[in-house]
């Protein structure tokens, strides 16, 4: 087994890796909750332009990564311009545009997994099944 499979940096990788083949994404951000400051920071971009985002901290409560991770729930959004929650500074920050999002959090109560733009929609609608 190589280096990847041993060490939990590696492991993250090929988990958003395989994220993104699942979700026909684009980008995707695996995020971990720094519980002393309640900020989620982005441990494992991927994506064009991911290098500009490693280590960004989004402010607790803020985006729809924020709002997932407090409320505990998924959220599919197909348009992030007409979302309030949405937080555009990462975009700025990256010249990535986002177009949808979906956000899922993981309850091992450190983990918010947000895919970002779809490659293929089908009929123009974007649709997600979750399975529990």
């Amino acid at each position: 087994m190589s280096e990847a499979h041993y060490n939990i940096a590696g492991v993250l990788k090929n988990i958003m890796k395989y994220a993104n083949r699942v979700t026909n994404s684009v980008a995707s951000t695996l995020m971990l909750l720094d519980e002393e400051t309640g900020e989620l920071v982005f441990s494992v971009p991927t994506g064009p332009k991911s290098d500009k985002l490693t280590d960004f901290r989004l402010p607790p409560g803020e985006g729809i990564a924020g709002w997932v991770a407090e409320n505990e729930q998924h959220l599919l959004i197909p348009d992030v311009k007409k979302d309030k929650r949405f937080y555009g500074k990462t975009d700025e920050m990256s010249g990535f545009e986002t177009k949808s999002i979906l956000c899922v959090p993981l309850k091992s109560s450190i983990f918010c997994f947000q895919s970002r733009n779809r490659c293929c929609h089908l009929n123009g609608n974007s649709t997600a099944q979750f399975i529990s």
